[in-house]
């Protein structure tokens, strides 16, 4: 019966090549691009008999990320995340991009440049917001060309 299925959604590496070559990629931490990002996942599993029903991949369009964030006031189901992620050229996570998990849409990436580290997104809710995306996004950026941090501020609406 369908009180028996449960449905999470997490973030799954996309699968390396071979063991040595994700191990690698731990190596040297200013080497990013040999890091594999994330997938966006939805499993649903039969609890009565411990079985994986179904798997897939959730807004496949969206880039491959890491380190999601969410409106974590806006009750159990969420219909966006926040990730970072990065663009074709970069070496690192240097872009953000919102997904819209019940659309499966995706912004554009927002990129900061070649030289840019962006951070986790971090979603901050507006007083008395009544969208879920009503709030702002902020990241840290490290500009390593000379060596700078800044603080980017976004909102999390129309990104």
């Amino acid at each position: 019966s369908n009180a028996n299925l449960i449905t999470f959604r997490t973030l799954v590496h996309e699968p390396p090549s071979s063991r040595t070559r994700l191990e690698d990629g731990f190596k040297d931490l200013y080497s990013h691009s040999k890091i594999p990002l994330c997938q966006i996942m939805e499993f649903v599993i039969d609890m009565a008999s411990a079985q994986l029903v179904r798997s897939r991949r959730v807004a496949p369009r969206a880039n491959l990320c890491e380190l999601p964030d969410c409106n974590t006031r806006w009750g159990y189901a969420k219909r966006y995340i926040w990730t970072n992620t990065r663009t074709e050229t970069a070496g690192f996570t240097n872009s953000l991009q919102k997904v819209d998990l019940v659309t499966e849409e995706c912004s554009p990436v927002i990129s900061f440049g070649d030289a840019v580290f962006a951070g986790n997104p971090i979603f901050v809710p507006k007083p008395n917001a009544t969208q879920e995306d009503g709030g702002y996004i902020l990241s840290q950026l490290y500009r390593s060309d000379d060596h700078q941090s800044d603080i980017v501020i976004l909102d999390a609406a129309t990104m």
